[in-house]
């Protein structure tokens, strides 16, 4: 009936995805910048580290605007592959949902309405000090998601923000959940030693061990973490015992997972991750491996294919590049839901090909 593989945890999955049929839901993205985004070669969001801090409030600005106000075009990698922006875009619009931004720590702001929950733009990993003000971020979003848990039937919360997989790396090793190896990148070369490197580095400089904070979220998110991390566990522990929450995202989830789950297991039973089919198909990275070691929750994957695609830039995606992000993999899962099957992935491609070609091609 939908275009949705059910990746993980099948009988929780198909369960999950009856809930979600026909429903109304509400789209979240939460969007950060770290510093740890800058070391070269830890992340392909932004042709050049410096750019990173205009990726994610460029993506919300696409979302809402259906164009970029602070940079000319759109996100690119290195290689001129679009954001997955256009993804979540594309599928937001041809189902009419409602979308939201809510900031856990910028550098630069967008063009748009959004809701500042208080953060500041996240240091340096390496420093072992890297998010200032976690629980208050943490508090406000907890405090937003019981609200906003009373205006739609279920939420949908992706993320943007560069540098995020080292970030949830640094939490994931902090918390005691193995996931060395294990997290995925924006490149189709994964960059795990540097990664690794990177976040030994920082867990060195705050005295951490590895499940140190297994019990301690909160000191493990300030130590080596970002801010979209309380930003998006905040806003999931205050909506989920009231509405199913999607949580949309490639292997960052396992780091907010890792923080619900010390902070309140019980609401489990109403999450899933939405994700993409590149995230599961993806070798160089292991969201089971790193999902099982918290929770047994189940995993949807929007089965999207760009092979067939009349553009390069989208065909890479088939390549590993990319993948994920901005909630791409729930917004389309959302899209095939609320409209019942009648949105596939066909019907998809057809519009993020029509914006590739109105914002990539004609640039």
């Amino acid at each position: 009936m939908y275009d949705i593989i059910l990746a993980h945890n099948e009988p929780k999955a198909e369960n999950f995805l009856k809930r979600l049929s026909g429903k109304n839901p509400l789209f979240i993205c939460i969007i950060g910048t770290t510093e740890t985004a800058k070391i070269p070669g830890i992340s392909a969001a932004g042709k050049y580290p410096e750019l990173t801090d205009y990726t994610p409030p460029a993506d919300v600005e696409l979302l809402l605007l259906g164009k970029c106000k602070c940079i000319p075009g759109v996100p690119m990698t290195p290689e001129g592959i679009p954001t997955p922006a256009l993804i979540t875009v594309s599928a937001l619009k041809l189902a009419d949902i409602p979308t939201l931004v809510a900031s856990g720590g910028l550098k630069v702001n967008p063009h748009v309405p959004f809701l500042d929950l208080g953060g500041r733009q996240g240091r340096d990993v390496r420093t072992g000090n890297a998010v200032e003000n976690a629980e208050e971020v943490m508090q406000k979003a907890r405090n937003a998601g019981e609200n906003l848990a009373k205006t739609a039937d279920y939420l949908v919360v992706g993320e943007s923000i560069p540098g995020g997989t080292t970030t949830a790396l640094g939490i994931l090793l902090a918390m005691g959940v193995n996931a060395k190896g294990k997290v995925s990148s924006s490149m189709s070369e994964n960059p795990h030693e540097l990664k690794i490197k990177t976040v030994e580095e920082g867990l060195k400089a705050s005295k951490v061990e590895f499940g140190g904070l297994a019990d301690d979220p909160l000191k493990a998110i300030s130590c080596v973490g970002d801010p979209t991390i309380p930003a998006f566990a905040g806003l999931v522990l205050g909506a989920a015992d009231k509405v199913p929450v999607l949580m949309a995202g490639g292997t960052q989830m396992g780091a907010v997972l890792a923080v619900i789950n010390a902070l309140n297991p019980n609401i489990l039973d109403n999450v899933a991750i939405g994700t993409t089919r590149w995230i599961m198909i993806d070798k160089t990275a292991d969201l089971k491996g790193i999902i099982t070691q918290i929770a047994d929750i189940p995993i949807l994957a929007a089965d999207l294919d760009f092979s067939q695609s009349r553009f390069e830039g989208l065909k890479a995606y088939e390549a590993g590049v990319v993948k994920e992000g901005v909630g791409a993999g729930g917004a389309a899962i959302a899209a095939m839901t609320k409209s019942k099957g009648s949105i596939t992935k066909d019907a998809l491609l057809k519009e993020i090909e029509r914006n590739y070609d109105r914002l990539v091609r004609s640039k």
